[in-house]
């Protein structure tokens, strides 16, 4: 196995470790390597209320039968009731220098307000689902307003049709300014780009 192959298990299996501690908090039940119909999911989780989750967790680039077989999973799981598949990228995670509270809440409501062209290109119909990984590289203290560049992570919803969705995820560089609130202002230099190169390999 060389380096690239053993840092794509690593990383895969930790993205997996990650989630279970993430729905056992949640008070999920949740299965490792779980096989239903044909496939085999990473997790399945499901909660009291009845709700299912169905995760597949992938890193580097998806093969064209990769994507084949995640798009077949979606379409299965479409068909269970209270149900729905997520699609989980898993990264080289980064060390965080900066941290502001609520910073993922904000970058959701400024991404929903504004959805960005690069994720309209993939499909018109497309939901800012939520914003995680957050890494703020600078932070800058102006008389007027805050400065911050990073990344972070975009999670959609692809509206492929009459109640058939697709969960997916893409990285994103932001520069942009706060208030002293420290909420997002809406300035045209504010800068967000979203690479969804992914999606098309």
């Amino acid at each position: 196995m060389n380096h690239e192959e053993t840092l794509k298990k690593y990383l895969h299996e930790a993205k997996i470790y990650e989630l279970l501690e993430k729905f056992h908090k949640q008070s999920y039940t949740v299965i490792k390597d779980y096989k239903e119909g044909k496939f085999q999911f990473d997790i399945f989780a499901t909660h009291d209320n009845n709700k299912k989750i169905y995760i597949v967790v992938k890193s580097g680039k998806l093969s064209e039968q990769e994507q084949e077989r995640v798009m077949r999973m979606a379409e299965f799981v479409k068909n269970i009731p209270n149900a729905r598949f997520d699609l989980v990228v898993a990264n080289l995670p980064r060390s965080k220098r900066i941290e502001i509270d609520g910073i993922e809440n904000k970058l959701y409501q400024y991404l929903s307000n504004d959805t960005p062209q690069e994720l309209l290109e993939i499909f018109h119909r497309t939901t800012i689902d939520g914003v995680c990984d957050v890494d703020i590289d600078e932070i800058g203290v102006k008389e007027e307003d805050i400065q911050i560049t990073g990344t972070a992570t975009v999670e959609v919803v692809l509206e492929l049709g009459e109640d058939d969705e697709v969960y997916n995820s893409f990285p994103f560089e932001f520069s942009l300014k706060l208030d002293f609130g420290l909420d997002i202002e809406d300035d045209e230099n504010n800068y967000i780009s979203i690479d969804t190169s992914s999606f098309y390999e």
